[in-house]
């Protein structure tokens, strides 16, 4: 019996290690962090492309993006599988983060006309 509760309680301890260094974030995604490449439309209508790279900061993101030769930085932050980045403008970008973060839906501009599919 002795032998049984000391190989629970050292399963039980192999297992909250391996838990304890799961590289699960605390937002629930392995890893939002990478270069993404980006395909978007304009609340026009004209299409974009180009990439973005996502760096983790604590409980923020930072984004610079690189459209035709055109950078634009902003921060983000994460609510259950919303991301929210500011850049400057009035309205943020608000992805919904799909597949783990290697793909994310964007909204942006006046009543989100904006659109971008972020791929990693």
């Amino acid at each position: 019996m002795a032998k049984l509760i000391s190989k629970i309680i050292f399963l039980f301890s192999i297992l909250l290690i391996l838990v304890s260094f799961s590289p699960i974030l605390a937002d629930g995604f392995s890893s939002l962090g990478g270069v993404y490449k980006v395909d978007g439309k304009n609340p026009n209508g004209t299409k974009y492309t180009g990439k973005v790279t996502i760096t983790n900061s604590g409980d923020s993101y930072l984004f610079v993006w690189i459209i035709s030769d055109k950078t634009f930085e902003g921060t983000g932050t994460i609510s259950g599988d919303t991301l929210t980045v500011n850049w400057g403008e009035p309205d943020p970008v608000i992805y919904k983060i799909k597949n783990d973060g290697k793909l994310l839906f964007g909204n942006w501009g006046p009543n989100g006309a904006g659109k971008e599919v972020l791929k990693k």
